[in-house]
């Protein structure tokens, strides 16, 4: 080996860490939060998020050896002393600030958005709350709430910040007096069978309240979550745990109130996520009808989520957007969703008492006044299109 590369090799492989360790803190705060938080609005599942995600891990390290590379070059080749030592000393520093950064609980997670904490009452009977890393005093404020354990999610592989916060955890853990559990996953690059197995014991026992946690509360938090409304929607309806309907609700929806047209048929608002999850994702219905308008911007998002959540637990929705000033369309529509299989959820944009509830207050008025002959006609014009 030449003199030169016996210079050049060890430059490389300092100036690859310090731009992989700075270049993956950017990219796991700013472009992957983007990213995932894209994926999941616009429900295109887990899996699709995992192969976007091991994308993104192969282009940052290609691009990270690239700047690195291209650093080298500058440093070994430069006759300036402060190019061969301010590039290297420069990338120290943003690799220095960005290892700072993650010795500082919450920092990030407020940065990436991850702080907020979202609570999951599991059909089993468990409670999970989910959240960024906790420091001492958020653990007391476990205890006092009567949490009984927290779980974390951190993996000792993810050298060097990880180790440490497991260990300062568990040991503030045991000074607070909260029970410590460890089911450590390595999110994107693993299937993490064996730490999601132990989170679906703590669910199965049915007991229990569970504050579990990564680093910036948001991405491994996610696919526990996510694993967690799954079975906790098969529980809910093979189980004897109660799968709640829209009659159950004692308040209003986020964009309005749900309407009961019949004893099994429900007009409602369209659900955010915890409504969809809490009181159609069970199988407590049978047809779901959406009235919402592809040709508006915000309705055609609304489409396509609820599109694609409901087909993933093999539920159909039958599109049929309605215009509020097309009455007779209306009643076309109320005669052929009286026919359809019950329980019936029909979804507006919105419902009273919110305003624009036009497409609601139409739809409502038709089926309300659609006579026998009218829907035998909607049933002969459904069987003509079935043959």
């Amino acid at each position: 080996m030449t003199r030169t590369a016996w210079s050049t090799v060890p430059t490389f492989l300092f100036l690859w860490l310090m731009v992989g360790f700075a270049l993956g803190t950017f990219i796991l705060v700013g472009p992957v939060r983007w990213l995932t938080g894209w994926t999941r609005s616009a429900g295109l599942g887990g899996g699709v998020e995992s192969v976007l995600m091991v994308a993104v891990i192969l282009a940052y390290v290609a691009l990270s050896a690239f700047v690195a590379r291209w650093l080298t070059a500058r440093v070994v080749r430069s006759p300036s002393g402060l190019v061969r030592w301010g590039l290297p000393v420069l990338m120290l520093a943003l690799a220095g600030g960005a290892f700072w950064g993650w010795m500082q609980p919450g920092l990030y997670a407020r940065v990436a958005g991850g702080g907020a904490e979202e609570r999951l009452a599991h059909a089993g009977g468990a409670e999970f709350v989910f959240g960024a890393y906790p420091n001492e005093a958020r653990l007391r404020e476990l205890r006092d709430q009567g949490f009984t354990a927290v779980v974390s999610l951190q993996h000792p592989a993810v050298v060097p910040i990880e180790p440490r916060g497991i260990a300062a955890e568990r040991e503030s853990a045991r000074e607070v007096g909260i029970r410590f559990i460890h089911a450590p996953m390595l999110p994107w690059v693993s299937d993490n069978r064996e730490a999601l197995e132990s989170i679906r014991a703590l669910a199965a026992a049915g007991e229990g309240k569970y504050f579990v946690h990564c680093g910036l509360g948001r991405d491994r938090v996610n696919v526990v979550r996510r694993m967690l409304e799954r079975d906790g929607v098969r529980l809910a309806g093979q189980s004897g745990a109660p799968a709640t309907s829209f009659a159950d609700r004692r308040e209003p929806m986020e964009r309005g109130m749900p309407v009961q047209l019949e004893e099994d048929v429900w007009l409602i608002p369209y659900p955010n996520e915890h409504e969809l999850f809490g009181n159609m994702l069970a199988g407590q219905y049978e047809s779901v009808v959406s009235l919402l308008d592809p040709n508006v911007p915000e309705e055609a998002a609304w489409q396509d989520s609820l599109s694609a959540t409901l087909r993933g637990y093999g539920v159909r929705v039958r599109h049929a957007p309605l215009r509020a000033g097309a009455p007779d369309e209306a009643r076309v529509l109320a005669a052929t969703v009286r026919r359809l299989p019950r329980p019936i959820v029909v979804v507006a944009p919105r419902t009273a008492p919110q305003p624009d509830t036009a497409v609601a207050a139409a739809f409502q008025r038709a089926y309300r006044s659609v006579t026998a002959e009218e829907e035998r006609a909607a049933a002969g014009g459904a069987a003509r299109g079935e043959r």
